[in-house]
């Protein structure tokens, strides 16, 4: 006969847990519970979390006998291994008494608890943190026996090459007060990029409330879009053709999504080198900035892991570059974490740096091969690799190459440095003859550069594209430095003068660039170890790692973050042709194994 009641059980972690393996390693606990013994049920194991796991798995148990008579049991084991056999499994043991749960919040609310684990001897042993509710069954429990989890439950590294993950949910987030109708005309800084894809971020988070996490971010997004809204709106063209960001009242405002893939653990992501097996974790792939006219500005998609979240950003380009990106998140994590409001207001006027009103007649087909018709080569294989440099690396690096001075010239900087050494090995990696040109680009912050300077907090798109172009024969046959020194005058003599004249014939002819036209034999830095992403913390710590998604990568594309370690760590995202990565990752040079 089936059971009148159910308990609706979330097991979300627990914390202090005593290691009954101490003498083998780490603790690898999951849970046992039950009302009726013949029936328990049990969760996966937690291979990561040690001491304090997280599990986050809802569980539906037969209540046999009356609420009155009926008492939830607990026990937290380590899942022992074939060496371990004089390890007792039993971590300790909690129980819940039923009635006590419907006296407090009655039939079908949810209650919280904190259960404190006991060993026999009455020693505490840790506590777990749970969610209960008792209902009236709708079906018949599920079958279960008391029963070391199955191998298979446990998730491994080698055996998860795509991580599946399942959407269930979709919402709009709009400023949290009325705002009225706002626009702004889109200026020659941004339009170049309306053929580039939108800017994808990955961020993944450590936590054990999915719900709780997922709440706090959209109240702080409704709030930070106060000042930000311009990312809540959409793209339009006025009747002469001109493309600017429009917001109203009336629109859809932020998409934010929701998803699952629960059986993966964060730290079985943060060390994936491509990002392809996380691409169902990112939004908006392959959609190009100017179809922002009819597409959200920005789309998030916050994914369910088993410890924590892994947060999917999709950011028009054409709106915003990555200084004001990460003015955005920062901002928003100051108010999740509290703040009434950002510390730093985004300066929202782009006409200020540049007022030219440039009408778009250029047909946007994403869909067309070339203008002449023709098909085109296949693409290559591309690999991805992120390759980690120390602070000591770094400054390795930076003291090497400036042992001889340069011509009485400033010192190389970080940056310049780490770009020559980058520079260099993919030339050689590639393989490259003497007379092949090969093209250095930076997209540079012209915020301080422009004639008035702009406030960082600068809304929109303030870069340009630095090119240094030469021979490979000429940086095979000449010492670091001369690449260095192409580089530093590059970025020194890139001010007012050349980015007015540079906007000057643009205007002229408006040419809508892809982000596959970086110049022959390329290497393409984008983003910046000065972006603190490793400082965006919501309320539940910082990010375990960043990741830019498959959006705008090519052979040659260079994402450039701070490292996760902090002090002067850098992070080198590299995508190549498969060849010249399989070289690369040999060349003890780059490597600095030498």
């Amino acid at each position: 006969m089936a059971s009148r009641y159910e308990l609706e059980l979330i097991i979300s972690s627990a914390k202090d847990l005593k290691n009954v393996n101490w003498r083998h390693g780490s603790l690898k606990p999951y849970v046992v519970v039950w009302v009726d013994p013949a029936a328990k049920l049990s969760t996966k194991v937690d291979n990561e979390g040690d001491t304090f796991p997280c599990w986050n798995e809802t569980l539906l148990i037969p209540v046999p006998s009356r609420i009155e008579d009926s008492t939830l049991y607990l026990d937290v084991v380590h899942f022992k291994a074939d060496d371990e056999d004089d390890t007792k499994p039993v971590v300790g043991s909690a129980r819940l008494f039923l009635r006590h749960v419907v006296d407090d919040v009655g039939f079908g609310a949810q209650a919280v608890r904190t259960l404190e684990l006991r060993h026999p001897s009455g020693r505490p042993q840790g506590k777990v943190e749970v969610k209960v509710s008792v209902r009236d069954a709708s079906y018949p429990a599920p079958e279960s026996t008391y029963a070391t989890p199955c191998v298979d439950q446990v998730v491994k590294k080698e055996e998860a090459e795509v991580v599946k993950v399942s959407v269930h949910g979709k919402s709009h987030i709009m400023p949290t007060k009325k705002l009225g109708r706002r626009e702004c005309q889109l200026v020659t800084f941004d339009l170049p990029y309306l053929a580039f894809y939108y800017n994808q971020k990955l961020l993944f988070y450590k936590g054990c409330d999915f719900e709780d996490m997922v709440g706090k971010l959209k109240a702080g997004l409704g709030v930070v879009l106060e000042e930000f809204y311009q990312l809540a709106g959409k793209l339009e063209k006025d009747e002469d053709g001109v493309f600017k960001v429009v917001y109203d009242d009336e629109m859809e405002g932020v998409e934010v999504l929701e998803a699952s893939a629960d059986h993966i653990s964060v730290s079985h992501l943060t060390d994936v080198e491509s990002t392809s097996m996380m691409k169902d974790m990112l939004p908006h792939t392959q959609v190009l900035n100017f179809e922002g006219l009819h597409k959200p500005l920005l789309v998030l998609q916050f994914t369910k892991l088993r410890d924590g979240l892994a947060m999917g950003c999709a950011f028009n380009h054409a709106v915003l570059d990555g200084t004001s990106t990460w003015h955005f998140m920062s901002s928003w994590a100051e108010i999740c974490r509290g703040a009434d409001s950002a510390s730093v207001p985004p300066f929202l006027d782009r006409t200020k740096v540049r007022k030219t009103r440039v009408k778009f007649d250029l047909p946007l087909n994403p869909t067309a091969s070339n203008p002449n018709g023709t098909s085109e080569p296949p693409p290559p294989l591309l690999r991805e690799r992120i390759f980690r440099f120390s602070e000591s690396q770094i400054n390795q690096i930076k003291s090497t190459l400036n042992k001889t001075p340069s011509d009485g010239s400033k010192p190389f900087s970080t940056f310049q440095s780490l770009s020559t050494h980058v520079w260099l090995a993919v030339t050689r990696a590639r393989q490259l003859k003497p007379e092949d040109v090969t093209v250095y680009t930076v997209f540079a912050n012209c915020r301080k550069r422009v004639d008035p300077p702009m406030p960082e907090s600068y809304f929109g798109n303030l870069i340009q594209a630095i090119f240094t172009v030469t021979a490979a024969g000429l940086l095979y046959a000449n010492p670091p430095e001369f690449a260095a020194a192409m580089i530093q005058k590059a970025i020194v003599t890139h001010d007012a003068k050349v980015i007015n004249k540079r906007n000057d014939n643009w205007e002229s002819n408006p040419i809508i660039y892809q982000f596959k036209d970086a110049g022959v034999n390329s290497v393409v830095v984008g983003s910046s170890p000065r972006f603190k992403v490793y400082d965006v913390d919501f309320g539940f710590g910082k990010p375990e790692r960043v990741r830019s998604g498959s959006n705008n990568r090519f052979d040659g594309m260079v994402y450039l973050y701070q490292g996760k370690t902090g002090g002067g760590s850098i992070d080198v995202e590299i995508t190549l042709e498969a060849g010249t990565m399989e070289r690369l990752e040999k060349d003890k040079e780059f490597l600095m194994e030498v």
